[in-house]
C-alpha cells in the first residue's frame, strides 16, 4: 500500500492522484526551493495560467477588471507595461508552460527550505 500524503488541512490524497496542472503547481513550488511537503501541503495555493504569457494575463485581468467597457479608440491608453510591473512585483512568474503566481500571503511569508 502506497503511503498517504496530507495535501491540504484535514484532508488526505496521494500524489498520484493529482492532475497535470496540480503537478505544474507543486513543480513550481519545488523549483523555487520549497521543501516537498510543504510544496504538498501549499500546491492549492498557486494559480496557473496555462500556456499563458504574462502579457496574456495582463490583459485577461485588465478586461475582467473592469476595462472591457472601455471603447475600441481608447484601449491604447490602457498601459499593460505598468500592469506587468504590478505582476511581476507581486509574484506572478512567467515560464515556460504559462504563468504562475503563488496566491497566499503565508506562501509569500514563509522561507524556502
Amino acid at each position: 500500500m502506497e503511503p498517504m500524503l496530507s495535501l491540504a488541512p484535514n484532508n488526505q490524497g496521494r500524489i498520484n492522484d493529482f492532475d497535470g496542472a496540480d503537478l505544474k503547481r507543486l513543480n513550481f513550488l519545488l523549483q523555487k526551493g520549497y521543501d516537498l511537503a510543504y510544496a504538498i501541503e501549499q500546491y492549492h495555493v498557486v494559480h496557473f495560467y496555462e500556456g499563458m504569457t504574462l502579457q496574456e494575463v495582463a490583459e485577461q485581468m485588465a478586461k475582467e477588471g473592469g476595462f472591457d467597457g472601455v471603447p475600441d479608440r481608447m484601449r491604447h491608453l490602457i498601459n499593460y507595461d505598468n500592469i506587468l510591473r504590478h505582476l511581476k512585483l507581486r509574484g506572478y512568474y512567467e515560464t515556460p508552460a504559462g504563468v504562475f503566481y503563488k496566491g497566499s500571503p503565508y506562501l509569500r511569508n514563509r522561507q524556502a527550505a
